[in-house]
């Protein structure tokens, strides 16, 4: 997402005001957290860089990085904006989260629709729409919901 910022809307770890990185030997080292406001990045024993600075900013680095620094670390893009760049992330996860539903919404919807073609009995549509909703995704049946006794039991 940080790729999908206006140009103005992203700066590189090397010119970032808001952190410190010195580079020892570009693109190789493990990361690791050793304070709220220091990432350091190992190759066995021997530091090969470390970022001190902000801690939502190094938070973010550490996300975007991983376990494994692979690339120059200076090249890495952060949004200038942290606190507005999560707020985007929101938006699109709810945004995922609203499609998925409706998916799972629609994936119902069929399958009651084919069932109620070919005449099954309630049950086992019961036991059909669950399957398929599990299949896609989907919580809101649990396997205890389909082996209910239909008496309450």
């Amino acid at each position: 997402m940080i790729a999908e910022l206006e140009p103005w809307g992203r700066i590189s770890v090397r010119l970032d005001p808001a952190l410190d990185a010195r580079v020892v030997e570009p693109g190789v080292g493990s990361a690791r957290r050793e304070s709220d406001r220091v990432l350091v990045f190992r190759r066995g024993p021997h530091e090969t860089a470390r970022v001190e600075g902000d801690r939502d900013r190094l938070d973010l680095l550490e996300e975007i990085v991983g376990k494994r620094l692979q690339l120059d670390l200076g090249s890495f893009l952060l949004p200038n904006d942290v606190v507005a760049f999560e707020g985007r992330i929101e938006e699109r996860e709810n945004a995922v989260s609203g499609l998925l539903e409706e998916g799972r919404q629609l994936v119902e919807e069929v399958e009651r629709v084919v069932c109620a073609l070919y005449d099954v009995p309630d049950e086992l549509t019961e036991e059909i729409v669950a399957h398929a909703v599990r299949r896609a995704g989907g919580s809101e049946y649990s396997s205890e919901d389909v082996s209910k006794d239909p008496d309450g039991g």
